[in-house]
């Protein structure tokens, strides 16, 4: 199965409300990161920000479709804290499920 997603459409749904002004976007979304999921019909969008949400009452969400202007699916992610000895990130995962083989999200 080959799955392909609108990368462009993915950062910019991705960055709404994650991203700070311009100036201090400490939290944008850095490291995205497509793969396969565990069945054939799913894919694993992972991607990582230097800082906490803004408002930790927020969901951060994958939104996808097979039109760009009408994205009409979409998928929670996880949240996970990395600490390491230089600092800390946030990791958070989305699986995409029930695709449909040979088709362009």
């Amino acid at each position: 199965m080959f799955c392909t997603i609108g990368i462009f459409l993915l950062v910019a749904k991705l960055s709404e409300g994650l991203v700070l002004p311009r100036q201090a976007a400490s939290n944008a979304p850095e490291q995205i990161r497509i793969s396969l999921g565990k069945d054939p019909n799913s894919m694993v969008i992972m991607w990582t920000t230097m800082q906490a949400l803004n408002n930790p009452s927020t969901v951060p969400q994958v939104v996808y479709g097979v039109n760009p202007f009408y994205l009409k699916s979409s998928s929670n992610a996880s949240i996970n804290k990395f600490v390491y000895s230089g600092g800390q990130q946030y990791i958070y995962t989305a699986t995409l499920q029930n695709l449909t083989p040979a088709t362009r999200y």
